[in-house]
């Protein structure tokens, strides 16, 4: 079984990129300036903003970059995006119907970038998300870890989409403009 915090589930690496972070860190303009509908932007910014903070976490966090590394393999397994990150950089003009193409692209570029090697999907049943505060606020200190308290996953298996129901509006009769209509 692959325990999960919350975060870790939801990805919360990929903060690095949004623009209170970047503002904070001042690399901002830089951040902005990249497309990362463009393989050779994302692949930019992951090795010089994400990297770094991956190595420096594995000698810090022994438990957290498995961990983190396993709640990016579940997501691209579950093709999402967690929802804070629709304000990637370059991707304010992306249509709605394009947007899964070009996340997915990027969640599998993060995926070769950081850990070298093919991505391989998950088997969701092995995921748990643990949101016993012991473990949440220790992720990293197992003597500290109590009871395990586990959420409802809602994105252990994805959803089908669900077919709406469209109703035609019955046709109106003319009867002449708004402003004919408001002095009769």
């Amino acid at each position: 079984m692959i325990e999960l915090t919350p975060d870790e589930a939801r990805c919360h690496l990929l903060g690095m990129f949004d623009i209170d972070t970047a503002e904070h860190y001042g690399y901002y303009d830089e951040l902005f300036a990249l497309d990362f509908k463009k393989k050779e932007d994302a692949v930019y910014a992951i090795k010089k903003w994400l990297k770094p903070l991956i190595d420096e976490r594995s000698v810090t966090r022994p438990f957290s970059p498995k961990r983190e590394k396993e709640g990016l393999r579940r997501l691209i397994t579950l093709n999402r995006l967690p929802a804070s990150r629709h304000d990637m950089p370059g991707w304010e003009d992306i249509p709605m119907d394009e947007f899964d193409i070009h996340a997915n692209n990027f969640m599998l570029w993060l995926w070769e970038t950081l850990y070298e090697q093919p991505f391989v999907e998950a088997d969701l049943s092995e995921y748990r998300i643990r949101v016993d505060e012991s473990f949440v606020q220790n992720p990293n200190n197992p003597e500290r870890w109590g009871e395990p308290e586990y959420a409802v996953d809602e994105f252990a298996k994805p959803t089908p989409p669900q077919p709406v129901a469209v109703k035609e509006a019955a046709p109106q009769k003319a009867q002449g403009s708004w402003l004919h209509r408001l002095f009769r």
